[in-house]
């Protein structure tokens, strides 16, 4: 048999995999009717396509070399967001069209347009789809740099929201569960309701309440040392939310990084009463982390307007600031 034909046959079932997985995150994730149509439309046009390469394309025509994509179980194990499993599956889906597009022009040149359109649309598609996860934006602002307050107050939350904040923490260790979650839930329908304006989505986070995280409308939850490793955390909240994890040397850092953390941070980097009986850190293991961590991270402790110079010329472009978060967001 013509081995073409594994190769077409191979892809053909990659790319409709790859799609079956983006429409069922579209429509039970990130709730996008219209693109979950147009994913599943696409995924269908593939059937015409197969047809367009004629009989000889049979899923016999691969023989025993298996099921397509097996020898990268391995690397998608350690996907754990749903930003991740968009980019990897529009990185297979694509590859896999490519392919096809290629391959129609020697056995189905009626399709080779079809094909080409159907890749293009799906790179269209992943923006969209992207976009709907928190973790696009926190990328987006980790890597332009991003100053991160926290507070125990609603009411400097919304403040710092109105003056410009795009990443927010309710940060109390002192008020009781239930007072935490009403909090929560008030912040998070105010929130909300700002982002439907379009455009940057503000990025509100929990601190030590994963299960309140899985229960309301944020962006992801703050677990410290003492909260438990991240896999708990991330059967909690799910993949489409995101967790970030406290540290205080580099071990830690590696060890979050490998547990799927989405963003860490390294800290105090100065003494600070938020921390009484926390060390500082100091700016040298600032300098470290920034010549070894890649995953978004941020320093912490301490920061105020005089010492944020110093912060960043240690290679910290993000902070997370408490007592002195107003003071960066008053004009």
């Amino acid at each position: 048999m013509n081995s073409d034909f594994a190769v077409i046959d191979s892809n053909l079932e990659r790319a409709s995999e790859g799609l079956r997985l983006l429409d069922e995150i579209a429509h039970f994730i990130t709730a996008q009717e219209g693109v979950f149509t147009e994913l599943k439309t696409i995924r269908h046009d593939l059937q015409d396509i197969g047809a367009w390469f004629g009989p000889a394309r049979l899923v016999g025509a691969r023989g025993d070399t298996g099921k397509p994509g097996a020898e990268v179980m391995g690397a998608e194990a350690v996907r754990t967001t749903t930003w991740s499993l968009i980019r990897a599956s529009v990185g297979r889906v694509a590859e896999s069209l490519r392919i096809l597009e290629e391959f129609s022009k020697i056995y189905a040149s009626p399709a080779t347009e079809f094909v080409k359109h159907s890749r293009y649309a799906v790179y269209v598609l992943e923006k969209e789809l992207l976009q709907a996860t928190p973790h696009y934006y926190l990328r987006r602002y980790f890597e332009r740099g991003v100053i991160y307050p926290l507070s125990e107050s609603v009411e400097e939350i919304l403040w710092l929201v109105e003056h410009g904040a795009q990443m927010v923490q309710l940060r109390d260790k002192t008020s009781s569960r239930a007072e935490v979650f009403a909090k929560a839930k008030f912040l998070s329908a105010a929130i909300v309701e700002k982002n439907k304006a379009g455009g940057d989505q503000i990025l509100f986070i929990i601190n030590d309440y994963p299960e309140i995280a899985a229960e309301l409308p944020v962006a992801g939850v703050h677990i410290g040392q003492e909260d438990g490793t991240v896999a708990p955390a991330r059967r909690l909240v799910g993949s489409n939310k995101i967790i970030g994890r406290s540290n205080h040397s580099i071990e830690q850092i590696r060890e979050a990084v490998a547990d799927g953390a989405d963003y860490v941070s390294i800290g105090p980097v100065y003494a600070t009463p938020t921390k009484p009986d926390r060390p500082a850190v100091g700016l040298e293991l600032v300098r470290q982390v920034a010549d070894e961590i890649s995953v978004p991270w941020l320093a912490i402790g301490g920061i105020d307007e005089a010492a944020i110079h110093d912060v960043r010329a240690a290679g910290a472009k993000n902070m997370a600031v408490v007592r002195s978060a107003r003071n960066f967001f008053q004009n």
